[in-house]
């Protein structure tokens, strides 16, 4: 195998691209049926997300990080499954970004609300928060995207988001969320929601 990772590494770096073909011919539908079998993805995400890790097996193997394989289908395999291990979280991660806020606006700003209400309410909550979320400023809606949906430390936020130092990052927060809950509390009012 690694005769033939050089093989394909110098044919890549001459610009030939027909092993790039080769593997997807070879290995494309096992990938794209395991992936589905093993994941319940669609069948345009498997797709996608196999030349996606053809493409990345085509870089690795060109700039060296790649010198040997056993197989090259069951890295293509793996590196298909890792993928949409971190499509999925992103997904789950946009799906609930007004969860947490919104769990903190419960918890914060309204004691009456019991847990069955919270749990009665999630989608009502969530489309609110989402509505609420699109009026900020995109400055804001990173900062509390990345500490309460992602999950980053105020010192991670304050490089991310290139601000002086975490202290800067935590007032800016604490200003977003608090405009945040406002907007919520417009919305809910407009709508007449109770949640």
């Amino acid at each position: 195998m690694e005769n033939s990772l050089q093989l394909i590494r110098q044919n890549l770096k001459e610009g030939d691209n027909s092993e790039i073909a080769r593997i997807f011919t070879e290995h494309g539908d096992y990938c794209i049926r395991t992936l589905i079998r093993n994941t319940n993805c669609s069948k345009q995400d498997a797709e996608d997300i196999l030349m996606e890790s053809v493409l990345n097996f085509r870089d690795k193997v060109v700039s060296g990080k790649v010198t040997y394989l056993t197989s090259i289908r069951q890295y293509i395999y793996s590196t298909c499954y890792n993928m949409w291990l971190k499509e999925y979280q992103k997904r789950k991660r946009r799906e609930i970004v007004g969860v947490d806020l919104i769990k903190f606006y419960v918890e914060e700003y309204s004691e009456t609300m019991d847990t069955s209400e919270y749990f009665d309410n999630k989608k009502a909550m969530i489309r609110i928060t989402k509505k609420a979320m699109a009026t900020l400023k995109t400055k804001c809606r990173r900062v509390l995207s990345l500490f309460y949906v992602e999950r980053y430390s105020m010192k991670e936020v304050a490089k991310m988001m290139n601000f002086a130092n975490d202290n800067v990052a935590k007032t800016i927060k604490s200003r977003c969320f608090n405009t945040l809950i406002a907007e919520v509390k417009r919305i809910q009012e407009k709508e007449k929601i109770r949640l």
